[in-house]
């Protein structure tokens, strides 16, 4: 019975651990349509001007179908993050890239392949598949590792060798960490030294921590904080410990009480 139970719990603790993480997509499920002519929100269609909604999806009540008619090169589409799907990832972390294809016609669909692109274009890394034509749902699924924390897109390019060719796709996902992990501490300084009423204020709705007034990034992580002479008034808060990869601090001619733990302080 122990055993059985113990057995029981680390499934349990497993499932909720793998299937936790924050798909980092918006409408990665395709359910959200908008525009004239109707396209999923937060993602474009290039060289597949037919494309429409379909409810034979495998996620949700929606997918899109994408009919490869238009020769450019090869018959070819691109489906391609855009707006909020462009998304700021951490330098030097894991992520993992999924997507759901099902191949619809008796033509054959040469590849599907997926591309992480980072600012200027260029690759961190690219998988194919080459798509069953049993009817039947796939997933082309891998990992990749960043080296920048920088923005990072998406291309989908589906190939035919002809006309005919018709393929949908569906939930779409990038799991991972976007959110900086020193951006709880730089939130606690604010809230503890009335950041409303800073000289300089910072966009808390700003994801990019790196607009925040007085914080210099290195690999994504705060290497500087320089808060001088900017009216900050109140406690410094226990959560600047975590700013660990901090090398300078600089609160001096503010209003504030307390120190900076000696654990936090830069070697």
């Amino acid at each position: 019975m122990i055993k059985s139970s113990l057995a029981l719990l680390i499934v349990f603790f497993w499932s909720v651990f793998s299937f936790s993480q924050t798909n980092l997509f918006e409408n990665g499920s395709l359910e959200n349509w908008s525009g004239s002519p109707e396209k999923p929100s937060n993602w474009d269609i290039l060289t597949a001007p037919s494309f429409s909604k379909t409810t034979d999806a495998n996620d949700g009540g929606f997918a899109i179908k994408i009919p490869l008619t238009e020769s450019f090169g090869p018959y070819k589409a691109i489906l391609e993050t855009i707006g909020t799907n462009n998304i700021e990832l951490l330098a030097n972390t894991t992520y993992t890239f999924s997507v759901d294809y099902k191949v619809t016609s008796t033509a054959t669909v040469q590849g599907i392949t997926a591309y992480i692109l980072r600012d200027g274009g260029i690759q961190v890394k690219t998988e194919s598949q080459n798509p069953p034509e049993d009817g039947a749902w796939h997933t082309l699924t891998f990992d990749f590792t960043t080296s920048f924390a920088t923005e990072h897109s998406v291309d989908i390019e589906l190939t035919a060798n002809g006309v005919g060719a018709e393929i949908i796709l569906d939930n779409l996902k990038l799991l991972g960490e976007a959110t900086n992990p020193d951006r709880e501490a730089l939130i606690a300084i604010y809230n503890s030294t009335d950041g409303a009423n800073w000289d300089t204020t910072w966009d808390l709705n700003d994801e990019n921590i790196d607009n925040w007034h007085g914080v210099t990034l290195s690999s994504g992580r705060v290497l500087w904080l320089n808060l001088r002479a900017n009216n900050l008034q109140g406690p410094i808060p226990n959560e600047i410990g975590d700013l660990t990869e901090a090398t300078r601090i600089t609160f001096d001619n503010n209003k504030i009480t307390g120190n900076i733990p000696e654990s936090s302080k830069p070697q």
